[in-house]
């Protein structure tokens, strides 16, 4: 058996690299957001930072949708069952 195959060994394993890779921008960017909060409680400060949040958020659930609509894009379900003999 391959390291690409499951145990049934007939459909090789996803690696899901570019879901994961979505997930780590969607990560810096939202930590980026949360370090990026401005001290001072100057008015048009703490206006553009949550401007920029709300940007910020936008993307992101752009982003999980792409994310959701990769993941289930193309896959089929595996209603298959694996039966040992006895």
């Amino acid at each position: 058996m391959t390291k690409n195959e499951n145990i049934s060994g007939n459909q090789p394993e996803r690696t899901f690299e570019a879901e994961i890779a979505l997930l780590d921008k969607i990560y810096s960017e939202i930590m980026e957001a949360i370090q990026g909060k401005p001290i001072n409680t100057d008015y048009e400060t703490m206006r553009n930072y949550v401007d920029n949040v709300y940007v910020i958020l936008n993307r992101t659930a752009f982003a999980v949708k792409e994310l959701k609509n990769s993941l289930t894009q193309g896959s089929k379900y595996n209603l298959e069952t694996w039966n040992p003999p006895a």
